[in-house]
């Protein structure tokens, strides 16, 4: 029969056993994921898709509208004088109007054409602007030109092409879009060009240069 001292020391020794094993079973915090670390605002750059102010044309109605531009500006059509790539630069310049006219919807408009900027940095601003949507296309000034006649509420100013200009603000100072080119595309009629003194001094962004007064 066991005496009292040897079951005190067996209790002791369970109870070491105990200890050990729950110490065991116990979570480390060596082995705890790392907390997830909160992004601070402001942190990340992105590029959010801007949203057109007014509604846009469907790929029919913007057909008709280059067509109603081209008719009125043939000097903006794409070059068609050798039948075997006539139709490619017709595909090609539909493409860059269709472009063109989805940025310039998102745009808000000036008074008067703005002469402190070519129609290149338009282009230029257009194009950046699709490629960060994850859609590089390449916009060109007739293509530019010719939505922005087509939108219906944008001033624009034609001369030489030192003196093109439209009137449109990368702010929110401005007017916003209308559905203007509705008007355009029921009337079968564009705005008139604003008439616009020429550049006394050299705008900060250059310009297309095209040989000889294009209009």
């Amino acid at each position: 029969m066991s005496s009292i001292a040897d079951i005190e020391r067996r209790v002791a020794q369970l109870e070491k056993e105990t200890a050990a094993l729950k110490a065991a079973l116990a979570p480390r915090d060596d082995l705890k994921p790392a907390p997830r670390a909160i992004e601070p605002e402001g942190a990340t750059i992105r590029y959010p898709m801007d949203q057109p102010a007014c509604s846009l044309p469907t790929a029919s109605e913007l057909r008709e509208l280059a067509d109603i531009v081209l008719a009125a500006y043939p000097k903006l059509a794409p070059d068609a004088s050798n039948p075997r790539w006539a139709e490619a630069n017709r595909a090609d310049f539909f493409r860059g109007f269709c472009a063109a006219f989805r940025r310039i919807a998102s745009l808000t408009r000036d008074e008067r054409p703005v002469t402190s900027r070519y129609l290149e940095f338009w282009t230029n601003e257009a194009e950046d602007w699709h490629r960060l949507q994850g859609n590089p296309t390449d916009i060109r000034t007739p293509q530019y030109l010719g939505a922005a006649i087509a939108a219906g509420d944008v001033p624009f100013a034609l001369g030489a092409p030192h003196e093109l200009a439209v009137g449109l603000r990368t702010d929110s100072l401005g007017r916003v879009a209308t559905d203007a080119w509705r008007r355009v595309l029921s009337t079968h009629e564009v705005p008139k060009p604003v008439t616009q003194p020429r550049r006394t001094t050299e705008p900060a962004q250059p310009d297309v240069r095209v040989s000889g007064k294009i209009w």
